[in-house]
Parts: structure tokens; C-alpha cells; sequence
């Protein structure tokens, strides 16, 4: 085998390496752009839910009912119970129907539905209180102050 052939040999090689590299760079660069799609996707999807989740529901009061008891325990859960009473529940309801009213008297309807639902939901949240069914939420009560022991 002469030179030129060897070179040509070496070159021909170097040619198909070169082709099998660029083809997994092409199928690597393919792979992290659906990666990043399914990733955006999935922020999307975590966005649309955070969305709905915390979006009041005014037209349909059972279902905007449910949503928003499970958005106050989430907004306003605190593992302990201590200091709540069946009054503190009670001057909140009254504060949210108070915003109801306020907001229906000045034509807002849209929040005066929202208040209206919101007050519900309390009254949802309170009910399970007494059944003992949830014992996370704390309205308008700071959590109690740890005591040092020394």
C-alpha cells in the first residue's frame, strides 16, 4: 500500500468519525431540546394548576366553596391549635360577610361572590374544626410562642 493510499485510507476514516460524531451531536442536541419542551411543559402545567388552585371560583358556590377551604388551610395552616375558639371563628365569618356586604353595597359583585364564597369556605373550615376532621387552620390567631425551658 503506497502513502496516498494509507492517507486516503486515514482520511476516509477520519470522514466516517466525523459523520458519527455530528449524527450524535444532532441526536444529543435533539434529546435536551425535548427534554427542555417536556420541561416547560411541566412548568406550564405546575403554573396553570397554581393558577386555578389559587383563582376564586364565583360562579358555582359548592365547587368555589371547596377550592377555597382548601386554599385558607393551605394559606393559613399552623400545626397548633391552641388559643382558637368557636368566637374566633365566629368574628371572622362576620368580617368576611362584612366585606360581602361592602362590596355588594358599592356594586362590586364580582368580589362581593368571591367574599360571599370565601365565607362559606370559613364556614367549611369551622365545621371540620368541630368534627375534628382538621386541626390546621388558625384564623387570625398567630401561632402560640414557644416557651424556653432553662
Amino acid at each position: 500500500m503506497s502513502d496516498i493510499e494509507d492517507l486516503e485510507r486515514q482520511l476516509s476514516q477520519c470522514q466516517e468519525d466525523l459523520i458519527r460524531s455530528e449524527a450524535a451531536l444532532v441526536d444529543a442536541i435533539c434529546r435536551r431540546e425535548e427534554a427542555e419542551a417536556e420541561r416547560d411543559q411541566a412548568r406550564n402545567n405546575a403554573a396553570e394548576a397554581s393558577r386555578a388552585y389559587n383563582s376564586p371560583v364565583t360562579t358555582v358556590f359548592l365547587e368555589g366553596v371547596a377550592n377555597e377551604a382548601a386554599h385558607q388551610v393551605s394559606e393559613w395552616g399552623v400545626d397548633h391549635d391552641a388559643g382558637k375558639s368557636p368566637s374566633d371563628w365566629f368574628w371572622l365569618v362576620g368580617h368576611l360577610a362584612g366585606k360581602a356586604l361592602h362590596a355588594e353595597i358599592l356594586g362590586d359583585t364580582e368580589k362581593a361572590l368571591h367574599h360571599t364564597i370565601s365565607s362559606g369556605a370559613l364556614l367549611m373550615n369551622w365545621h371540620a374544626f368541630m368534627l375534628g376532621e382538621r386541626g390546621r387552620m388558625r384564623p387570625g390567631i398567630a401561632p402560640p410562642e414557644e416557651k424556653d425551658h432553662d
